[in-house]
């Protein structure tokens, strides 16, 4: 669900370790392992409520990437005291995923002397957007410069590649249905941002 990286370039080395974040499972990453020299890339469990968990992430990084962040608020099967005693309830708001785990990815990289952070937000983030998802990426944005001025701030827009749910999800609507449903009857532009393995 949150995934962030950071680098860590090794002193009068060549090549560049990669410390990994993840909140899955190690087969969810699987796939990152043969774009690396043996001993570069490492995987590192975390929570995102943790604050010590990230920072073993962030480890002896000399560049951060930060990736998280969320387009929908997430929710679980929590249980109730009454009937049918399970209902469900948000588990990560926009706040939480959008601004608060950024905040403390950027004050992390502050306190670690960190040289490099890199906030991956979005190319539509507003502080008056009509969607509560863009206002919180800009506020996220706004965190991130609070707690660590100097860092880099990209705008992309969707980003896709191999086993993506953008490219993925057109195809499997094009099997089902005789058409595929597109915004402003395909007259909205979009740049989504590929990477390819």
């Amino acid at each position: 669900m949150y995934f962030f990286c950071a680098l860590y370039a090794l002193k009068g080395a060549t090549g560049v370790k990669t410390y990994v974040g993840n909140r899955g499972d190690e087969f969810e990453m699987r796939h990152l392992n043969p774009m690396f020299d043996l001993g570069r890339l490492r995987k590192v469990f975390y929570s995102s409520r943790d604050r010590a968990s990230m920072s073993e992430v962030i480890a002896d990084a000399d560049v951060v990437v930060n990736l998280i962040g969320k387009y929908y608020e997430t929710k679980i099967i929590a249980d109730k005291k009454t009937f049918p005693y399970l209902e469900y309830k948000t588990n990560f708001s926009f706040e939480e995923a959008n601004v608060s785990v950024p905040r403390t990815v950027a004050e992390l990289c502050t306190e670690m002397q960190v040289d490099n952070l890199i906030h991956v937000s979005c190319a539509a983030a507003k502080e008056d957007s009509p969607s509560e998802y863009l206002r919180s990426k800009w506020r996220g944005e706004q965190a991130v410069k609070e707690a660590y001025p100097w860092a880099t701030i990209i705008r992309p827009t969707q980003f896709f590649g191999h086993e993506d749910m953008l490219l993925n999800s057109f195809a499997n609507m094009a099997a089902i249905y005789p058409f595929v449903p597109l915004v402003d009857e395909g007259q909205a532009l979009t740049q989504p941002v590929g990477y390819f393995l």
